[in-house]
C-alpha cells in the first residue's frame, strides 16, 4: 500500500510500460506527479525555455544519427549510448544550453546528459513523498540502477531507511540485487508475507 515509481522518465512513458498502474508515480525526477489518476506537472512544462532546450538539443543531434534526443514536458535528454565517443562533446553542449539559466539544470544519467529544471530531483521526490499519506512514519527503502538514483538513495540512508543498487557499478547502497528480476521476486515475497495488504 505504500510503494510509489520515482523516475527521470515521464509519468506518460511510464503508464505506458504499466498500463493500468494506479499507484503515485513522480516522473521527469519529480517534476510530474501522478496520484490519484490525475498528473500534475512542474511550471517549467511546456514553457518558451524548454521549448528552446529541446530545439537545441535536436539541432545538435542532427550531426550525428547515433544521438537519440528524449524530449520531456519539462525538459530534455540527449542520450549517446549508440555514440560513447560523444559523451563529452555531449555534455559539452548541453551545459551551454543552459548556460545563463537559473531555471534549468545538466545532470548525467547513464549513457545520457539530461536538462530538467533546477529544483526536481530524485532526493527531492523522495523526500516530498516520504513526508506525505500512505509514506509518512514507515521505514523507506528505494531501490535503483541509474546515477541519478543515487542522490535518492544517499537520502533515505540518511533517514534510517534502506537503499538498494540494482546490477553493477559503485553506489552508496549498502545492499545489492543483480537485476530486475530480483527486486520483483523480492517485492512478490514481501507481498505474499503480508497477505497482499
Amino acid at each position: 500500500g505504500a510503494l510509489a515509481i520515482v523516475s527521470g522518465r515521464s509519468v506518460e512513458q511510464i503508464l505506458g510500460f504499466l498500463p493500468g498502474y494506479a499507484g503515485v508515480i513522480a516522473g521527469g525526477h519529480g517534476a510530474e506527479t501522478f496520484r490519484n489518476g490525475e498528473t500534475r506537472l512542474h511550471p517549467l512544462a511546456g514553457s518558451p525555455e524548454v521549448a528552446d532546450a529541446i530545439r537545441r538539443a535536436h539541432a545538435f543531434a542532427r550531426s550525428d544519427d547515433r544521438l537519440l534526443v528524449e524530449e520531456k514536458p519539462s525538459g530534455v535528454v540527449l542520450h549517446y549510448r549508440r555514440a560513447p565517443d560523444r559523451a563529452g562533446a555531449v555534455l559539452e553542449e548541453m551545459q551551454a544550453i543552459v548556460t545563463g539559466s537559473d531555471a534549468l539544470v545538466v545532470a548525467r544519467a547513464k549513457m545520457a546528459v539530461e536538462i530538467r529544471p533546477a529544483d526536481a530531483s530524485k532526493d527531492r521526490a523522495v523526500a516530498r513523498l516520504a513526508a506525505e499519506a500512505p509514506f509518512a512514519d514507515r521505514e523507506g527503502w528505494v531501490f535503483g540502477d541509474d546515477d541519478t538514483d543515487e542522490d535518492a538513495m544517499r537520502w533515505m540512508l540518511e533517514q534510517g531507511g534502506r537503499a538498494v543498487k540494482i546490477g553493477e557499478g559503485e553506489s552508496a547502497a549498502p545492499h545489492r540485487l543483480p537485476g530486475p528480476d530480483a527486486v520483483r521476486s523480492l517485492l512478490r515475497r514481501w507481498v505474499d508475507r503480508e497477505g497482499g495488504r
